[in-house]
């Protein structure tokens, strides 16, 4: 329910802000940011071209990776609480997609990303259990002040982040 009350104080909604509705019919502008970021029908089949965000500055594109992190994303801790885990889970279309996150985050991060892959489901996976990028992108959304979701991220314990080794078990 943060959230909500947040975003209507964003866009001024004049409604009851623990309800508020958004309506976007604006048949000029629509079709334009349809066309440019290939965005189709029934996405969960259908993502759009990695071309197309290949082609996004830095900025932008981390703000829609955290986007996609809170909509489809997990944040958790692994390990009796030792470290942070990041993973984002989508039907086996967007692998390619994907793919192209943990490649870019790695390169905007400077530390590595696993690849994405199919889990044993069909499913897409991107797992990011490298600290030093969970503290890359926790520092990004701090320092952008970007709406985010709250229960989400605030599971991201700050000691643990200062660690720049992937989450592994312990060796016995």
């Amino acid at each position: 329910m943060n959230q909500v009350v947040r975003f209507s104080k964003f866009i001024k909604c004049k409604n009851d802000i623990t309800q508020p509705c958004v309506y976007v019919q604006d048949s000029v502008n629509i079709p334009i940011f349809v066309k440019k970021y290939d965005l189709k029908p029934c996405k969960t089949y259908n993502p759009p071209s990695v071309k197309v965000y290949e082609e996004i500055d830095s900025y932008l594109w981390l703000c829609l990776f955290v986007g996609l992190i809170d909509g489809d994303g997990h944040i958790s801790t692994l390990h009796k609480g030792r470290c942070n885990q990041i993973r984002i889970k989508l039907h086996g279309s967007w692998l390619e997609f994907l793919l192209h996150c943990g490649s870019r985050l790695s390169g905007l991060s400077g530390d590595g990303v696993s690849p994405a892959k199919i889990n044993n489901y069909g499913y897409a996976e991107l797992s990011i259990n490298r600290q030093s990028v969970v503290s890359f992108l926790n520092d990004f959304v701090k320092k952008n002040n970007l709406p985010v979701l709250e229960r989400k991220w605030s599971r991201i314990d700050e000691a643990k982040q200062k660690r720049k080794e992937h989450c592994v078990s312990p060796k016995p």
